[in-house]
């Protein structure tokens, strides 16, 4: 079976705390039931997102983080890498 998703890289404007960290995990336990969304990783400069692309709306995404306060840089430069398994 193949199986076909992408991972999007989203650069945030600055280096979070740790304590920033743990408080967007608990806030981002609410997006992942995004339809699309498959996995979530934050790290101190990025957030990961493994969707699946055929479903997956990155504006709508991109308003989430904006409203919940998560500091995505401005100038977005997604990087997508594609697998197959």
């Amino acid at each position: 079976m193949k199986n076909t998703f992408s991972l999007e890289v989203m650069n945030t404007e600055r280096v979070l705390t740790e304590n920033e960290q743990h408080a967007f995990r608990m806030q981002l336990k609410h997006v992942m039931k995004t339809d699309g969304i498959i996995s979530l990783c934050l790290d101190d400069e990025n957030l990961y997102v493994e969707i699946e692309p055929d479903i997956f709306n990155l504006d709508a995404f991109k308003l989430i983080l904006t409203n919940i306060g998560f500091p995505v840089a401005r100038d977005i430069k997604l990087a997508s890498f594609h697998y197959a398994v």
